[in-house]
């Protein structure tokens, strides 16, 4: 085939049937398995790298409970004194691959799963997006396997920040129907637009999303080119919003809540002049250290992909710039506005004009990893290019009456060597962050955990700063206080421990943890749940908690206040002895306590879920009966 004969133009003709696309997704699978071939050990002690694996996953145990309470996970009453747990910014709590994985493997290995089903995640978002331009199978292909070990998803996993990972690759796949809608009058295209668009909205992490929410009007500006387009964008942005109503409901419900560290000079972000480097830097040490104006936090900065795919980007674009200059222009636009975002500039510019944003975009710098796909997408524009270079004709002579031909394609040859050099060269970058390491060698921390198992609901603190003991803590059912989080609820204090392990010969009354170096500190003033009485005495009471499920049990010779330790927010209900009772206006809940013995029950069933729920659930049906009218009509999809 002639060159001039590839790419948008004729390769539809030249598309492989559905069982060829399974096919190369299942190649791109089965690299996705390879490049975490570490991450298939189920033993729970041993963890992905990165110290912040542990926090990372910890707002996941949510799904632990499912078959156990139910509707208690809507509260997560694991750490800090409880909070809506569909509300989860760091991590993507609602994202299917999360609910699935952990349900099934639990925690840590469902953890495990996640990287490896997100890294396939990307890998097929690529392949999509090649697909939607209709690109030959060995660029699909190629560009697939490349995204799923580029540093844009492995290297995340530096610090173990397994939120970036599963939302980079819900991010990477807008592209695709974000081009297909932009550039056809497809129905389907509009409709997985706004599915995949949803996906990214419960996937976490707001610094992509919102370098996405800039960069796509920007990107639909330079390619749109019939007013009908915008509406039928609009049309579907409305449908993503719907179809993540479960977790935008709760979210603008609870947002004027939130808080968190704020960075108003932006320490983290590169000169936007060396931001691109950072595509051909494979030197690990190089992100464990002080150069080129970054910190030494190399999960913000890692992009890498190799020169040879950035070659193969700078020829496609040469090559393709007659006939496809329109997109060239708005896919290096949008390439050049994410490394522009990612230097903070933008943002300590907005600053300036609104002073109570500045600091709020903490860590921009991992915007630049939107780009890798927009750039693996004109690198398989190169490898399409050069694949189908003229053929030279050799003549094999086997007689004069009967020669044969032999037709060699030069380009081809040449991909041959530099493809698979190219996705070698990403594997091993890959495989100095997917790793694992014990995180609990001699068994301390498990010792150390089941120590703080309590018949009584109590909230336990652990060392402060380690991450690791969360999810120890929560597979035992413990509640954690003090626990470094990557946000914070306002105006609320964490609740004060009952009992405590650390790592320091304390000065109060201890006791040493067996077989361990840790020490335990019970602090006997502290209850989870008890009645305090007018005069000031306080009378522990039992209690057992789920998530937003507690049941409390309550013997007292006079009437007080109820106060169990966890938030107060709206949604909690209570329950004295079966009969609905209103609560006690209080930033922990409370109600008023009879005298006698007296069962309670605390459940968290909040209008915001219900609502969210419901309209996600509306905008799926509207969805299937729409594409199910569609098909019955005969109508195009």
């Amino acid at each position: 085939m002639d060159a001039e004969q590839t790419g948008s133009a004729t390769a539809e003709n030249s598309l492989p049937p559905r069982w060829g696309w399974a096919a190369e997704l299942g190649i791109i699978g089965l690299w996705a398995l390879i490049v975490g071939h570490q991450l298939l050990n189920l033993d729970p002690h041993l963890w992905p790298s990165g110290h912040e694996f542990g926090m990372a996953i910890h707002p996941n145990f949510i799904w632990t409970q499912l078959w156990q309470c139910g509707d208690c996970v809507f509260w997560n009453g694991f750490f800090n004194g409880g909070y809506p747990a569909f509300t989860e910014l760091h991590a993507a709590v609602l994202h299917p691959l999360v609910i699935i994985s952990t349900v099934i493997w639990g925690g840590v290995n469902g953890g495990k799963a996640i990287i490896i089903g997100s890294l396939w995640m990307g890998g097929i978002a690529q392949w999509w997006l090649a697909h939607t331009m209709r690109l030959g199978r060995v660029a699909r292909v190629w560009s697939g396997c490349l995204a799923v070990a580029a540093g844009h998803l492995s290297g995340k996993m530096e610090l173990g920040v397994l939120g970036l990972v599963i939302s980079m690759a819900a991010c990477s796949l807008l592209f695709a129907p974000l081009l297909g809608l932009l550039t056809r009058t497809r129905i389907r295209d509009q409709q997985l637009f706004g599915i995949a668009l949803a996906l990214l909205l419960v996937s976490g992490q707001g610094y992509l999303q919102i370098g996405m929410a800039l960069v796509v009007p920007v990107f639909a500006l330079l390619l749109i080119q019939e007013k009908q387009t915008w509406w039928r964008l609009a049309i579907s942005t409305a449908v993503g919003l719907w179809l993540a109503g479960i977790f935008l409901v709760p979210f603008f419900h609870f947002y004027p809540n939130f808080g968190k560290d704020l960075d108003t000079f932006y320490r983290s972000s590169q000169p936007l002049n060396l931001i691109p480097l950072n595509l051909v830097i494979n030197d690990p040490n190089f992100y464990r250290e002080v150069a080129l104006s970054k910190q030494p936090y190399g999960y913000l900065y890692m992009t890498y992909i190799g020169w040879v795919p950035v070659v193969l980007a700078l020829w496609g674009t040469a090559a393709w710039w007659p006939t496809q200059k329109r997109l060239f222009i708005a896919l290096w636009a949008a390439v050049g506005s994410f490394w522009f975002l990612s230097s903070g500039q933008p943002f300590i510019w907005l600053a300036k004009i609104a002073p109570s944003l500045a600091g709020a975009i903490r860590n921009p710098t991992v915007i630049s990893g939107l780009s890798v796909p927009l750039i693996l997408l004109l690198s398989a524009y190169g490898v399409e290019r050069i694949w189908h270079w003229p053929q030279a004709m050799l003549v094999a002579l086997k007689a004069e009456e009967n020669p044969s031909f032999w037709h060699i394609y030069w380009g081809r040859v040449l991909l041959v060597g530099l493809l698979p050099l190219s996705l070698w060269s990403t594997y091993q970058f890959s495989q100095h962050w997917l790793t694992l390491y014990r995180a609990d060698f001699e068994g301390t921390i498990a010792a150390a955990a089941d120590s703080q198992s309590t018949y009584n609901a109590a909230w336990v603190s652990f060392p402060y700063g380690e991450h690791f003991w969360g999810p120890f803590a929560a597979e035992r059912g413990l509640k954690v206080t003090n626990q470094v989080r990557p946000a914070f609820w306002q105006d609320r204090r964490t609740p004060n421990p009952a009992y405590e392990i650390t790592a320091t010969e304390p000065s109060l009354p201890y006791q040493p943890v067996p077989h361990t170096n840790y020490y335990q500190v019970v602090h006997p003033t502290e209850h989870y749940a008890a009645v305090l009485y007018a005069d000031g005495r306080i009378q522990p009471c039992e209690a057992l908690a789920q998530g937003g499920h507690i049941d409390v049990t309550c013997n007292t010779a006079e009437a007080g206040k109820l106060v169990v330790q966890e938030n107060a927010w709206v949604g909690w209900h209570v329950a004295v002895d079966g009969s609905q009772t209103p609560r006690v206006e209080d930033t922990w809940l409370a109600v008023a306590a009879p005298a006698g013995k007296h069962s309670y029950q605390f459940r968290y069933r909040p209008w915001d879920i219900y609502v969210g729920a419901f309209i996600s659930l509306m905008g799926i049906l509207v969805l299937v009966y729409y594409q199910v009218q569609i098909g019955r009509e005969g109508r195009p999809t």
